[in-house]
């Protein structure tokens, strides 16, 4: 599957872990937050 196939399923609705579904490519995620929400993310 393609990053362009994979990211139209999910914008049909499919909400599923993802990884693997495109050999070749890697995987990454980005969460933004407001800054003061921030410090709760910390570990």
């Amino acid at each position: 599957m393609t990053p362009d196939e994979a990211r139209a399923r999910f914008r049909a609705g499919l909400a599923v872990p993802t990884a693997g579904w495109c050999p070749g490519y890697t995987q990454a995620n980005l969460v933004v937050v407001p800054r003061d929400l921030a410090v709760d993310l910390l570990v």
